[in-house]
């Protein structure tokens, strides 16, 4: 009898060790596809970005994500990135409309860069 209970007591042991075994996996997989996959899709698209759309460049809303972490993550960049752009086309504005460089901005603008130098 003694023998028979340590036998059960084993199986169930070795069972539920390997329920969670098979469980810690299965968590390890949810978690790398909805969390570490997006992540390093993002990576990915920053990192191949031209150097010529670095300022304005805007990243994809993953699917799934539009209402966690990720999404808002990716929304505060974008919305970082049309700021960034905005402010980089009102500098460039102001730097050719500025009432006291307007000569040699409007002869750069225009790209004749030397007739600034020479008036």
């Amino acid at each position: 009898m003694y023998k028979f209970v340590m036998s059960t007591l084993s199986t169930l042991v070795t069972i539920y060790l390997l329920l969670s075994l098979i469980l810690t996996v299965a968590i390890s997989w949810c978690i790398n596809r909805l969390i570490l996959h997006p992540l390093r899709n993002i990576a990915r698209e920053l990192n191949a970005i031209p150097a010529q759309e670095l300022v304005g460049h805007q990243l994809a809303l993953p699917r799934l994500h539009q209402d966690d972490e990720i999404g808002m993550l990716v929304r505060s960049y974008n919305l970082n990135q049309q700021l960034l752009q905005r402010h980089y086309e009102e500098q460039n504005e102001n730097a050719m409309r500025f009432p006291v460089s307007d000569l040699p901005n409007q002869s750069l603008a225009d790209g004749d860069a030397g007739a600034g130098c020479r008036a």
